[in-house]
């Protein structure tokens, strides 16, 4: 995750491509976690359990801030083919943002009234989100 969000700051290519890591495996789920929610003195159930969920939904943006990343700051010089398939990258990443941030909205709605970590950390966020939501616009980056 520290490959994706750094980037958006210091505005910098990721180092983990698609090419070094296989991105098609699967996700670490809830139930992954779940074993951890009982074992805090700091947080009760329903907040590690909230905590938990903002951690998937990180590493879920993680996943396609890949693609976004790549093509605001890529590695290498862009070929022809690359820069003609560009409007089609775009609308795909721009997609792939709008998807995670429904998911996020729905997720959300699950926090309840939760401790100040929660808020601080799903806050946090969203905030990464509309970072990089803004650089694939219709017209291309700005």
């Amino acid at each position: 995750m520290r490959d994706r969000i750094l980037p958006l700051g210091v505005r910098r290519p990721i180092q983990i491509t698609r090419d070094n890591f296989d991105f098609s495996q699967e996700p670490l789920t809830e139930e992954d976690l779940a074993g951890e929610f009982n074992y805090s003195t700091v947080y009760d159930y329903e907040t590690k359990r909230a905590l938990a969920m903002i951690l998937l939904a990180q590493m879920n943006l993680a996943v396609v801030l890949t693609d976004v990343l790549s093509l605001i700051y890529p590695i290498k010089t862009l070929d022809y083919s690359t820069l003609m398939e560009m409007p089609t990258l775009m609308q795909d990443c721009r997609d792939g943002l709008h998807n995670w941030n429904s998911n996020l909205e729905e997720t959300s709605a699950l926090f309840g009234s939760s401790h100040d970590s929660v808020s601080l950390f799903h806050g946090l966020t969203q905030i990464y989100y509309q970072y990089v939501s803004p650089h694939l616009d219709q017209r291309g980056f700005y």
